[in-house]
């Protein structure tokens, strides 16, 4: 039972890990870039694809090895590389895809936000400290009455709390995973997530329609 811990689930569950951190390093073009247009986020999505795929190529053999699926390392590395490269561009090649479409919506829900949220603020805020958080939108939604187009822009609102808002809070949490060495042994590294918490105020209502027409002009 050990053995085939150690020779088979342990490195299928951390080869799963290495293409969801592809997934994850694929947002940073896919919102970063964004700025910029559709050539942004191509350039920038190919370059992360390119490095994402570099380092998958290179652990390979040590999966093919462990796992015991390719005989030789050449295939190990090209399969890598290739699930690598993929789930790297999915979000990019999403961006790309819904962009424009994306960017009309945003530019049109905006200034319905910032005039819904400032109006009725005091009493999406409950506890009234000038910062309306997700949990308090969350009440607003249960307890207010709202014509159908408030909650639209109130969903609006949770769902772009991040692009909205600011940080106002984070904490971190600690995960250790193993990584083994090729011949059966390995140690635990322990990786730190930090976690970033958003509020709204005022202001950041005030000028949110001129930052989601700045972030989107390429579009």
């Amino acid at each position: 039972m050990l053995n085939f811990l150690m020779e088979k689930l342990v490195p299928m569950i951390l080869l799963v890990m290495l293409l969801g951190l592809c997934l994850f390093v694929g947002v940073l073009p896919a919102q970063a870039a964004v700025s910029g247009g559709a050539w942004s986020v191509l350039l920038w999505g190919l370059v992360a694809a390119v490095i994402m795929a570099a380092i998958a190529a290179s652990l390979g053999p040590l999966f093919a090895d462990m796992i015991g699926i390719y005989r030789r390392r050449v295939s190990s590395r090209v399969v890598a590389a290739l699930l690598a490269c993929i789930c790297t561009l999915v979000l990019p090649v999403r961006t790309l895809v819904t962009g424009h479409s994306t960017a009309e919506h945003l530019r049109t829900m905006a200034p319905v936000v910032r005039i819904f949220a400032l109006e009725r603020f005091d009493e999406i805020d409950a506890d009234g400290n000038g910062t309306i958080t997700d949990g308090e939108m969350e009440q607003a939604t249960d307890k207010m009455r709202l014509s159908g187009a408030e909650r639209a822009a109130l969903s609006h609102m949770r769902g772009q709390l991040s692009e909205i808002g600011h940080v106002i809070d984070s904490y971190t949490t600690t995960t250790f995973i193993w990584i083994g060495d090729g011949n059966g042994g390995g140690y635990m590294m322990p990786m730190v997530t930090t976690y970033y918490l958003y509020g709204i105020g005022k202001q950041d209502l005030a000028t949110y329609p001129a930052r989601v027409v700045e972030k989107y002009k390429q579009w």
